[in-house]
């Protein structure tokens, strides 16, 4: 019942994200992000295995990240607070705008030098 309403949720919200599965076996939702107009991004959003009990791991997958690219975990994914993830009410709808949030800081810190 919970991935039927998170998939309502996606379609409203993000109709530009699919889910599919990885390799491994994991739910992936995959889509475009335009932080700021002319800056488009593709990110993925990964339930782990114990989903909703841990938060989805973002990641930029295209294009690249410069090297140095603070904010980011030793694995590649965003550093997005999940300490504050909420297992009953946190959704994968309810990360994707950490995601943008984190990419605007991300173009600032490409411009400007300035960590964010």
């Amino acid at each position: 019942n919970r991935l039927l309403a998170e998939q309502a949720l996606m379609r409203e919200r993000f109709p530009q994200f699919m889910l599919t599965r990885s390799v491994a076996g994991a739910l992936v939702w995959q889509g475009l992000l335009e932080p700021v107009a002319g800056a488009s991004f593709e990110i993925t959003a990964t339930m782990p295995s114990r989903y909703p009990y841990g938060a989805p791991e973002l990641r930029v997958e295209r294009p690249r990240l410069r090297p140095g690219a603070p904010h980011l975990y030793a694995n590649g994914t965003l550093c997005v607070h999940k300490q504050s993830w909420d297992p009953m009410r946190g959704t994968v709808a309810s990360v994707i705008p950490l995601a943008s949030a984190w990419l605007v800081g991300y173009l600032a810190w490409l411009r400007t030098g300035e960590n964010f």
